[in-house]
């Protein structure tokens, strides 16, 4: 009985923007590019491109700051959002022997 040994490697490298509308609302956006790889006795194959971009949008529903004796001063957020993922399909798996 002969076994193969086969590798994976995941990795993802992010672009990511946020933008601030009044001193309340937040837009996020986050751009993935996935670099994937396994190896095998049948070769190596490779699946890279752009992953699901992320549309995020947030409210501040809390936002204190206070300070005590000491002088330190406390920062307390409390944020609540939503979000949508754009699906892309254009990954392309190549076979390398």
């Amino acid at each position: 009985m002969q076994h193969s040994l086969a590798m994976t490697f995941y990795q993802t490298t992010e672009l990511w923007a946020g933008y601030n509308i009044g001193r309340k609302w937040q837009l996020l956006t986050f751009l993935p590019y996935n670099i994937n790889r396994q190896t095998s006795d049948d070769g190596t194959r490779k699946n890279n491109g752009l992953g699901n971009i992320s549309l995020i949008a947030n409210y501040d529903l809390l936002n204190t700051r206070k300070g005590n004796k000491r002088g330190n001063k406390i920062s307390q957020q409390l944020w609540i959002g939503g979000g949508i993922k754009i699906p892309q399909v254009n990954l392309k798996l190549t076979l390398m022997i």
